[in-house]
This record gives C-alpha cells, structure tokens and sequence, in this order.
C-alpha cells in the first residue's frame, strides 16, 4: 500500500522497445515479465527516474492506483526496498517435474510443497559448477517424461524403495507440489547478498506454511534456507546426509565472519549455534577430514559410514532420533560412492550405495516425521558421467517426495 511517505523510482531492469504502432514492450530483464504500455506510462515512468516522494506530486486516487500497479509489476520501485529489487525467482522452463507454477496469494489457500532452485556453487571451495544442478535436473525430468502432474501415471515399483509408497500418490492426485522457479544469482555477485536472498525467497514461502525443497547449488546455501525455516519453526532437528560434517574451521575463518559469510564446509556449525536448531544427526561421514574429530558436541549424533552400513545390514539395528520435533533434511550427493554418483566436487570413497539410502529412509521412518524443509546439494553435472548422477539424484529426491506428508 502505498502512503504520502513512499518514494518511488523506476526499476533498472528495464528493456524498452518501441513497437510500430506507437506502443511500447517492456521487459523486465530479472523476473521476465513483460508488458505492452501507451505513451503515457512511458512518461510516468521517465518521471521517476528519479527517486520522487508521493509527498511532493499531486496524486489523486486514480493516479495512486495507477502507481500501484506499476509497483505491483515491478516497473516502479519503492526506493526503501530497492536493495530487494533482485531478490526474485524467475520461471525458467521446463518445470521440475512437470509442476505448475507456485503462484503467492493464489496458491496460498493450501499447505503445498514448493520446489525451488538455487544455481549458486560460489561456496564450494573446489568447484563453483554445482549452480547448474537446478536447470540439469529440469531438463534431465523433460527428456525421460518424469511427469507428476495429476494426470500422471506413475510406476511406483520405479522408486526402487522396495515397495514402500507413503505420501507421493497424494502429492500427486492433490497436486500438493509447486515449482517456486529458480532464486536469480548474478556470478558478480557477494556472497553475502546472495545468502541474503535465497534467505529472502524462502522466507516468503515458509511464511505462507509451505514446505520448501531447495535444489542447490552447493552446500552453503543451506544455512539461509534453515534460517528462514527457523524464523517460523522452533524445536529444529536437521538429518544431514554427507560424506563430511560441514563443521569445520580454519584460520581464515574471521575473514568470513567479517563479511558476513560462509562456505558449504563450515554452513552447519553456524547451524548449531542457532537456539531453535536442538540437534542434528550426521550419516555417512567419512575421509581423512574427519581425523580429528574424537568427540561429538551435546548437539550432535555422527554415524560414520562403516557403522552406519553395519547398522543397515541388520534387522535390529534402531536409529535414536527424539520424537516431537521438526525435522529438516539436508541431502549432499557425496554421500553416496562415486561409483554410482561421480557428479560431485568432493567425491570420497566407501560411500553409501543408492539401496543403503533407500532402507536408511525406511529405518529412520522419513515419512513419520514432521518434514518442514529439504533441500539437495553439491551435484557437479560437468564431473558426471553419462548422467549417472543426474539419474540417481533424481530418484533420491523422488524418494524425499514420497516421505513429505502436508
């Protein structure tokens, strides 16, 4: 709504074209919106572009509706707000999955889980090409006609789960799923502001009671979407699926703390300062980084990948995790052996096999807990071999699909 003490000024995403019948297409280059306008927006649009007061312009209630919906669409923008002109999805196609497109307000009656991607790789150390994850699995989905639309006829003995179907066929049938688009990250930009954003995003989603499933982008990028989740939900567990346990430091650390920042090897440490974060359980860790870790803090429960293979092999092995709490499920790629899944930065070996991972959900009893939030992390299609990786990744968040109860 806007007031007497609003300043507007025109966007700088803006590509104007005059057309042959004295018309004018606009184009917003971030959101991809596009609109047809006479001269007179035109005019009203050269006007701010200099950030003006409503204050000082005479404004009357239709010019203020007019105002408005030039706001609404992203041509004008509130001066105060600026900064958060590029904190947007756009609508990449294909869809995941075949989803519609989550659309604020009208999809709103209805809790939903809302798909959403993060092409950002600049916290991985090693590589920074995990940001082409979320367009890969987008057009891996298309290609095969992984479709869950409503219409869709799905094969569930394809999970490869053993047989066990809990919440997908819902999810289906409701259409419960949404395609948030992709967060836009510019590669010129800080870190800092990027986090901010996908913090921004998926708070925007979280309020709404939708359960958010970022696909990454490495691992960094999981600390703002567990810091929007946490602005909703206290009582916070994180299951972390990873080769290593993304709580290191080293002497550099201050310089990132400076700025602001952090990387996908250290995201989980500022996790676990968090008061509505009470604990997080690790599975798969293993690899020489993790030679010096003895003891686990109050907050932490590691099962390290041989006991945990051991654990899955017998019939009365029992996973402890506390009752009651909301649980939010952070899956890195490297987890599993690099001889099924290549695609990865930090490959280790003596992983966890795509059966293992499949029968650890059914232990840990996925679909019985209260999931507010996932995301999928650290696949590197340009270290993939005949999209292996790409197919297993698919499969797995599938299987993370079909343990979401709304």
């Amino acid at each position: 709504m806007l007031t007497d003490n609003t300043s507007l000024v025109r966007s700088s995403f803006l590509s104007i074209r005059k057309e042959e019948d004295n018309a004018y297409k606009i184009a917003h280059v971030i959101s991809g919106r596009q609109f047809r306008v006479d001269h007179s927006t035109i005019e009203v649009l050269d006007y701010f572009k200099q950030p003006q007061s409503l204050a000082d312009i005479e404004c009357d209630d239709e010019f203020r509706v007019s105002l408005e919906r030039l706001v609404n669409g992203g041509l004008l923008v509130d001066v105060g707000k600026r900064v958060e002109e590029t904190f947007q999805v756009q609508n990449p196609e294909p869809a995941f999955f075949g989803f519609q497109p989550y659309k604020p307000g009208v999809d709103d009656q209805t809790k939903r889980v809302v798909m959403v991607g993060v092409p950002f790789g600049g916290g991985n150390s090693v590589s920074s090409k995990a940001n082409r994850f979320p367009y890969a699995l987008r057009r891996y989905a298309q290609t095969r006609n992984l479709s869950l639309k409503p219409t869709a006829r799905i094969n569930y003995k394809s999970l490869g789960n053993g047989g066990h179907v809990h919440h997908l066929p819902q999810l289906i049938e409701n259409a419960g799923m949404r395609d948030g688009g992709d967060a836009f990250i510019h590669h010129f930009e800080a870190s800092k502001q990027v986090y901010d954003k996908i913090r921004y995003i998926f708070q925007q989603i979280v309020c709404k009671q939708h359960i958010p499933f970022a696909i990454g982008g490495d691992h960094s990028i999981s600390l703002p979407v567990i810091q929007s989740v946490a602005e909703t939900y206290d009582n916070i567990h994180i299951l972390h699926f990873d080769a290593h346990t993304d709580t290191y430091s080293s002497p550099y650390e201050p310089i990132l703390d400076e700025a602001g920042s952090h990387h996908h090897g250290n995201f989980l440490s500022k996790c676990l300062l968090m008061d509505q974060v009470k604990g997080v359980t690790h599975f798969g860790i293993r690899g020489i980084n993790n030679t010096f870790i003895h003891e686990e803090s109050p907050k932490q429960k590691i099962y390290w990948a041989d006991e945990l293979k051991m654990m899955l092999r017998s019939d009365t092995s029992e996973f402890a995790l506390p009752d009651g709490l909301n649980y939010y499920v952070s899956f890195d790629i490297d987890v599993l052996d690099p001889s099924i899944a290549p695609g990865t930065a930090t490959p280790l070996p003596n992983g966890l096999t795509f059966e293992e991972v499949m029968l650890l959900f059914q232990k840990l009893k996925l679909h019985e807990r209260r999931i507010i939030g996932l995301d999928f992390v650290e696949v590197n299609v340009s270290r993939d071999v005949y999209d292996l990786t790409l197919g297993i990744a698919t499969q797995i968040i599938l299987n993370m699909l079909n343990c979401i109860k709304l």
